[in-house]
């Protein structure tokens, strides 16, 4: 479980760093592939919606809103095609609560750090409060309006912050918390085993029972 939860925060930390090096190296052309990805996922949403509503059996359709959420899901990414600057005055606040988001986790991991009084706690919580201002700011003090190559490459900038600072907490946190288990946990006893002793009883004392 360990494991597996260290590599999923791992493979989101370098998610977040891909995403801002594109935002910053590419900001105009990442704002619009923004907006087409979005557009045509929820488009790919709607039908997918659509076709389980027609091929759900008719018997079981009444109580499913498949068709209505389908429809609604094709308006929305058509507008967002359509529309793109209706998604640039939102990009900051999705952004921002990612970053915030990012920063909340790696605020329960600092938590975690001191509970098991692991040393570097403390940098782990600079690096958690240091994420949640930046999602702040760029939901609070960003705005669409703002020159477009600049906001993505603030965004982009925050985004790399949060994925070296997830990657960091992530792999040092993980190899503390397995010595902390190491130390403190008691390996669970397995099954006891009883020792005994047979008694072969001989066949001369067989052979006397027979006869009586």
């Amino acid at each position: 479980m360990l494991k597996e939860l260290k590599w999923s925060r791992i493979i989101t930390g370098a998610a977040f760093i891909a995403a801002g090096v594109l935002l910053c190296l590419f900001p105009e052309a990442s704002s619009n592939v923004i907006c087409y990805i979005s557009g045509i996922m929820m488009i790919a949403y709607g039908v997918l919606n659509l076709i389980l509503y027609f091929t759900t059996d008719i018997q079981k359709v009444f109580n499913r809103n498949e068709f209505a959420y389908g429809l609604l899901w094709l308006l929305g990414g058509a507008l967002i095609i359509t529309k793109r600057e209706l998604l640039f005055s939102l990009v900051p606040i999705f952004l921002g609560l990612v970053i915030v988001a990012s920063g909340f986790l790696k605020l329960q991991q600092a938590v975690t750090a001191l509970r098991i009084q692991y040393g570097q706690a403390k940098y782990y919580f600079i690096l958690a409060i240091v994420s949640i201002i930046l999602g702040f700011a760029v939901m609070f003090f960003l705005s669409a309006s703002a020159a477009q190559a600049v906001l993505f490459r603030v965004i982009g900038g925050s985004l790399i912050f949060c994925g070296l600072s997830d990657l960091v907490i992530t792999l040092f946190l993980a190899n503390g918390y397995s010595r902390y288990l190491a130390t403190v946990v008691v390996p669970e006893e397995g099954p006891t085993v009883v020792d005994t002793e047979a008694e072969v009883v001989s066949e001369s004392v067989e052979s006397e029972e027979e006869h009586v």
